[in-house]
């Protein structure tokens, strides 16, 4: 189950994550580039507004097929507005709740990025990524670790971080 999220939802959300996404692309797309090659099948799991799913898309090419799963209805329509505004036919927009989410031998390429932080138990989704992925596929996960996290003097947000994560 996905602990408290703190991405809002909606268009809101949508725009912080568009935000998010120009901010870290400059490291993002270098890793893309040198993994997604023309006519990949590829996942991006836990899509949130599409930005990075776009982007797989545009280096999967046309004869390629890049797919983004996320919950959010919301961020999901305006990531499929998105992808036909860009006129890119090859980008698929599915609503899945990763828990749920189930697919076998159907991938080159499975990706995520600051999925598992959210998670209570990121492992069984890491198998199910693994599962998705035919032989010979790439698993590509960009995530934050915060074991080491800490603040001083403690603060309330921190403390509740510290102690969601430690569940995980």
């Amino acid at each position: 189950m996905v602990s408290s999220y703190v991405i809002r939802s909606g268009q809101e959300g949508k725009r912080r994550l568009k935000i998010l996404a120009r901010i870290l692309w400059p490291t993002t797309f270098p890793l893309l580039k040198g993994l997604v090659r023309e006519g990949m099948s590829c996942l991006d799991l836990g899509c949130g507004g599409g930005d990075v799913t776009i982007g797989m898309a545009r280096l999967a090419g046309s004869k390629g097929k890049v797919v983004g799963i996320d919950v959010d209805a919301v961020k999901l329509a305006a990531a499929r507005e998105e992808a036909v505004h860009q006129r890119l036919g090859n980008v698929e927009f599915r609503d899945a709740n990763v828990f749920e989410w189930s697919e076998d031998a159907a991938y080159d390429l499975a990706y995520a990025r600051f999925l598992l932080t959210h998670l209570g138990d990121p492992g069984s989704v890491v198998v199910q990524m693994r599962h998705a992925l035919r032989p010979g596929g790439i698993l590509v996960v960009e995530d934050i670790d915060f074991n080491s996290h800490f603040a001083t003097p403690g603060m309330q947000p921190s403390t509740a971080m510290s102690s969601s994560t430690a569940r995980s």
